[in-house]
């Protein structure tokens, strides 16, 4: 993996969970009648499906190292030093 790729995973993750938390500490007190909210709240949901999106190219690679990590090494099988 990538620096790149890790870094944005790192901020795919942290754009996810910032706006998960942001949209659900103000949906219960939304106003639809301002248009500054209803534009508040579809920029969150823009970047929840931004970060989405950037966690779903990430994760096949991510599954990849862990399956690298997991199974053994073909060399350290067979004796060889």
């Amino acid at each position: 993996m990538t620096i790149m790729r890790a870094g944005l995973f790192l901020v795919s993750l942290l754009g996810f969970c910032a706006s998960v938390y942001f949209l659900f500490q103000d949906l219960p007190y939304f106003n639809y009648q301002s248009i500054n909210n209803i534009i508040y709240i579809s920029l969150l949901v823009v970047l929840l499906c931004n970060s989405m999106v950037g966690i779903c190219m990430v994760f096949p690679e991510i599954k990849e190292l862990y399956r690298r990590v997991k199974t053994p090494d073909e060399d350290s099988l067979s004796g060889k030093i």
